[in-house]
């Protein structure tokens, strides 16, 4: 498995594999790959987007963003939000910690302090995930827990 910064060009297999997971957790969100370009690749407060990838296939991808004040988010500006998406076919094989080993890189370089994980109150899968990692819960909010990861 290889770990690497996203780039234009990853939009089209980040939105296929979060279409996947969407449809794995009974979801049906489209996800553009436009969107997804905007949103994680050329975000305007990226501060790392990282994609793992075997035999020039996509398995996940982890966006990490330093917020403003006032953020979508609702959480603290200054902070980090970070959101990670695997293949269903590749969950527990290690790629979201291998993402994060990246991402955590990242936040340690720019001196970021706190990064938050919002994961809807349903996804066990991913609370357990954040939970395994580090992250502590700090909120509740409808439908999510807010998990935070202290640097």
């Amino acid at each position: 498995m290889q770990i690497r910064q996203a780039r234009p060009g990853d939009e089209a297999p980040m939105a296929r594999l979060r279409d996947a997971i969407d449809r794995a957790r009974g979801e049906g969100r489209p996800n553009a790959p436009a969107r997804l370009r905007r949103f994680y690749i050329d975000h305007g407060d990226r501060l790392s987007c990282v994609v793992a990838e075997e035999a020039g296939g996509l398995l996940g991808f982890q966006s990490l963003k330093r917020v403003r004040e006032g953020n979508e988010y609702d959480v603290p500006g200054g902070w980090g939000v970070i959101g990670t998406y695997v293949a269903p076919g590749a969950w527990r094989r290690g790629i979201g910690r291998a993402l994060f080993a990246a991402n955590l890189a990242a936040a340690e370089g720019v001196s970021l302090a706190v990064i938050d994980a919002t994961v809807g109150a349903k996804n066990a899968l991913g609370i357990g995930f954040y939970t395994a990692i580090g992250f502590r819960p700090w909120r509740v909010v409808p439908g999510a827990v807010g998990l935070r990861f202290d640097l």
